[in-house]
């Protein structure tokens, strides 16, 4: 709406008053979407059109009907309507699941807001925070003045407190704002592996002043409120407001709300802590103190670590009176009660506990009492737990009380049937620190080591047996390998809780001593026949780092400080047969192989990739990681040839008498030979690319991979062992290629070539030109390549790829007349050999050579003209001519192009074609008399020649 409106030409701005008033169904719905798009930040499209109404102008009201503007965009709001929501929770919200929220709204528009009825849902990246459901303001609405700002009163927010949620909203908001939320995020995933555990414990906050505080515990709640600080929400609104006097409904979003929280948020631990508290009550027992054959002590003495992140008061609501005075000035016990198989077996005593954070209690001297009730059915359980995976344990406990961060859970009780783990015959027993240091005296091979039984990770419970001293045998694969004596001065075997176990109220885990470790000592007896295959097995396994087996049967058990068997302990034990662990380790036995010499030979296209191969002098450096004598007596060794990562070759080599040196710990030689033996390829391209390395190079570094399979000279037998992997660089000797040069000697031109087939034929250039062929051993077809200097026949095969070339003529000519030193380069290519695994090696040959030409007299020795009366009509005369013919093989002349000269001027020329001019080796020939001779000065001016006697002749002729 506009008054006294003046348009202007051109593109003006018009301040314009907009009367929002949408009557109808589709009209009102149009206007709620044009108002919720302008209030989440969406532009809206519309249509403005003028009628006969538009102006009281008459003249100008059909001009301005005819007016319709489209399209219109209405810019959106590009901020919040809501800035910030403030969110309190009262202590009891884990009951009443509401909290209270109150936010600060802008109003953008002239007209007023009248808030009426109000519903919103608070979410976090898709986790629902809460709901307003909705709220009826009718009779107090809340109002906001045009362009105004104002905080709404508190409104119940229903607090969604799945505990799930909650430590999704902590954790992604600490993510977010860099806050270290510390060990809530391994606590928090406990509850995340059980979302279902809803144990029946009732919480409150303690609003007394906390009365076990080590300054251990990490700042939970500085932790949490950080991480909630500046918490962004988007809300889904829906609402009846009015604006001005008119009455409508909007549904609009809001996104990025800052959720303003204070120290009542803290409230919220209650909702996850209920689970994860439960969680952590179990009990840990030790029974190394007073074993006796009425019970024992299960002793919690020393430093009670890693006890879990908080501190923790649990407090025995029902007490059993102790008369003794244990510490701490208690003197009341929490009892507990122990079922196995039906039968109530034990009872354990312990009491109340004050624990701190991370660290426990560094010199806690409490002390349990476990009493056997049934002595019978406690005997059985026994042998039960020292054989079995697992046992069922039935315990009853109630009414604890638990306090921390902040928080009182009360009735926390315990009365389960829980799954321990068991001894399952001890598992966890290996060997370390293996040792074989020498021969031993008695015979066979002196053992030294040590026994390594491992506890599980500190999140399981304890228990240990205080076994002494223990003498085994030892077996492996039912072969009696020697014996063994081990001392247990405090053998401990952890028993793994599931994951809902608590069989007292503590909260705490009490692990003792990770490992435990004893020494062992005894020796391998002497083997024979089959046995020794068995103790070959027992190496290999070890020399391959495999864990290997031993059977270890009980002989013997005597307890530390018994004074007498303890009968269900020592029946139990007696029955016991170990799997023990012998962890395996890898040395570098195989320590160098030297390749001094390796033959190939290829003489078929079958050998192409799997040549002959042979060598007399490879050597290989063996190492005993052992002090005790080793000898090698026999070799077989399967071998593969590579370089760059990449297996180019295999080399089988079959087993063979080799005695090698004794090793005792030092490197010993083991000479290796071997004749006609395949070099099978793996890789062609690589194949190649060793024969190219060997042959270009003046050295190739191979990586040599395998097994060798040996049998070897002991003080307990000779041991075959197979198998034993090695992984060694080793170097060669390569032909550089040739040394890059090559001399000629002794050349004759002896024929043609005709059709002989050679093994290798090389390139040779003149001038850059590639003149024909350097042929090698045409008529054995064999090519033996020696070290050292190598003389050979060879043959060149003139065959330029243009016969007419002018360069590979003028090297003809100048080979063949002059007396020059004429070089030449050899270059192989891909050609060079029908061997195709020799191509690529070839191709990287380069040789410089030279050879000398052969400067022979000149061939045509006389010429014969013949002068007739035609001549002086003419100017033409007969000629013939002989040919002496220096080379080793046929002179075929074919065509014939001359001029004859006097003092360097021409006086006769002529062309003439041969069909059958041939001239023997050594030997002169007449070309014949042949006419067309042209007298080029005429006949009268050549007479003055005549008396001269000689002629200088030059000629270009087709010979072959």
């Amino acid at each position: 709406m506009q008054s006294n409106m003046v348009t202007q030409p051109g593109s003006v701005n018009y301040p314009t008053d907009v009367l929002y008033s949408p009557q109808g169904g589709s009209q009102t719905a149009a206007g709620q979407t044009m108002l919720e798009n302008y209030l989440q930040g969406i532009n809206s499209g519309m249509v403005i059109f003028e009628t006969t109404s538009s102006t009281p102008i008459g003249s100008l009201q059909l001009a301005l009907s005819q007016i319709k503007l489209t399209p219109v965009n209405i810019p959106a709001l590009q901020q919040n309507l809501i800035n910030t929501a403030t969110l309190k929770f009262p202590t009891n919200i884990v009951q009443t699941e509401v909290a209270s929220t109150s936010f600060t709204l802008a109003n953008f528009f002239t007209a007023s807001i009248n808030l009426l009825e109000v519903t919103a849902t608070a979410t976090f990246q898709n986790l629902t925070v809460g709901t307003i459901n909705n709220v009826d303001l009718s009779s107090n609405s809340i109002h906001m003045g045009g362009h105004s700002n104002i905080t709404s009163p508190a409104l119940p927010f229903n607090f969604n407190l799945d505990p799930l949620m909650i430590i999704e909203l902590i954790t992604i908001s600490a993510q977010e704002h860099n806050v270290d939320i510390g060990p809530l995020t391994q606590l928090f995933q406990l509850i995340i592996d059980n979302p279902n555990f809803h144990p029946p414990v009732h919480t409150s906050v303690n609003t007394s002043a906390p009365t076990c505080v080590s300054g251990n515990q990490f700042d939970f709640n500085d932790a949490i409120l950080n991480a909630l600080k500046g918490l962004q929400v988007d809300l889904e609104i829906v609402s009846l407001l009015k604006l001005d006097n008119y009455v409508t409904s909007l549904s609009f979003l809001q996104k990025g709300v800052t959720a303003i929280t204070d120290q009542t948020v803290l409230y919220l631990i209650r909702a996850v802590a209920v689970p994860l508290v439960q969680d952590l009550l179990y009990v840990c027992l030790s029974l190394h103190r007073n074993i006796l054959n009425s019970g024992f002590n299960p002793a919690l003495q020393g430093p009670l670590t890693n006890t879990g992140p908080f501190d923790v008061l649990i407090e025995f609501v029902d007490l059993v009176t102790y008369v003794e005075y244990i510490c701490c000035e208690y003197t009341t016990y929490g009892h507990f009660s122990i079922n196995w198989q039906g039968h109530d077996i034990a009872t354990i005593l312990l009491p109340p506990i004050c624990t701190a954070a991370n660290t426990g209690d560094p010199n806690s001297t409490m002390q349990g009492t476990l009493a056997i009730t049934n002595q019978t059915q406690f005997t059985s359980f026994a042998t039960y737990l020292l054989h079995s995976p697992s046992f069922d344990w039935t315990i009853s406990m109630s009414n604890l009380r638990v306090t921390a961060l902040g928080t009182i859970f009360d009735n926390v009780s315990l009365m389960k049937t829980i799954t321990l783990k068991a001894f399952n015959n001890l598992p966890g027993v290996t060997i370390s620190n293996f040792q074989l240091p020498s021969n031993d005296p008695a015979g066979g091979i002196t053992i030294s080591t040590d026994s390594l039984i491992s506890s599980p990770a500190h999140t399981f419970c304890e228990l240990g047996i205080d076994l002494g001293t223990v003498t085994f045998q030892a077996y492996f694969d039912n072969i009696l390998v020697g014996h063994e004596l081990l001392y247990f001065p405090d053998f401990i075997r952890h028993l793994r809780r599931d994951c809902s176990l608590a069989l007292i109220a503590t909260g705490l885990m009490l692990p003792l001593d990770g490992q435990v470790k004893s020494h062992l000592a005894d020796h391998m007896i002497p083997q024979s026949g089959h046995d020794l295959n068995v103790i070959g097995q027992l190496f290999l396994q070890y020399l391959a780092a495999d864990n290997i087996t031993l059977s270890v049967a009980g002989e013997s058990v005597q307890p530390t400080r018994a004074t007498s068997p303890v009968t269900w302990l020592s029946n139990a034990f007696q029955t016991l047969t170990l799997a023990v662990t012998l962890p395996g380790q890898k040395f570098n036995i195989i320590q160098s192989i030297a390749l001094t010499d390796l033959s190939l030979i290829i003489q078929t296209q079958q050998e192409v990739f799997a040549p002959l191969s042979g060598s007399n002098n490879t050597v290989a450096e063996y190492k005993n990681p052992f002090g005790f004598l080793l000898q090698v007596m026999q070799s077989a060794v399967n071998m593969t040839l590579g370089a760059g990562g990449i297996s180019a070759a295999l080399l089988n080599l079959p087993l063979s008498n080799t005695v090698g040196g004794v090793s005792t710990g030092n490197l010993a030689s083991l000479p290796i030979s071997f004749h006609d033996v395949p070099l099978e390829s793996l890789n062609d391209t690589a194949f190649e690319a060793m024969f190219s390395e060997v042959t270009d190079k003046s050295s190739a570094t191979f990586d040599l991979s395998g097994t060798p399979d040996v049998t070897a000279k002991t003080s307990i037998g000779d041991v075959p062992i197979s198998g034993i992997p090695f992984d060694v660089s080793s170097t060669l000797q390569g032909i550089n290629s040739f040394g890059g040069t090559a001399a000629i000697n002794n050349v004759s031109i002896t024929g043609s070539g005709g059709t002989n087939v050679v093994d290798i034929t090389l390139p040779v250039y003149y001038e850059n030109v590639m003149i024909g062929r350097a042929a090698f051993n045409c008529f054995s077809r064999t090519f033996n390549l020696m070290p050292g200097e190598n003389t050979m026949a060879r043959e060149f095969q003139y065959e330029p790829a243009d016969a007419n070339n002018t360069v590979a003529e003028s090297f003809l000519t100048s080979f063949v007349q002059s007396g020059n030193i004429l070089p030449l380069t050899v270059q192989g290519d891909g050609a060079s050999s029908p061997f195709t695994s020799l191509n690529r090696a070839l191709e990287g040959v380069t040789l410089q050579t030279s050879v000398t030409g052969l400067n022979v007299p000149p061939i045509i020795t006389h010429l014969y003209a013949t002068i007739s009366l035609a001549t002086l009509v003419t100017n033409e005369v007969q000629l013939s001519f002989d040919i002496y013919n220096p080379l080793g093989a046929d002179l075929v002349i074919e065509y014939v192009q001359a001029d004859g000269l006097v003092n360097g001027e021409i006086y006769a020329h002529f062309d003439q074609a041969f069909s059958s001019f041939v001239i023997p080796p050594g030997q002169t020939v007449n070309s014949g008399t042949f006419s067309n001779v042209v007298l080029t000065q005429g006949v009268y001016a050549s007479l003055g020649i005549l008396p001269l006697g000689y002629m200088d002749v030059q000629a270009v002729s087709t010979t072959r």
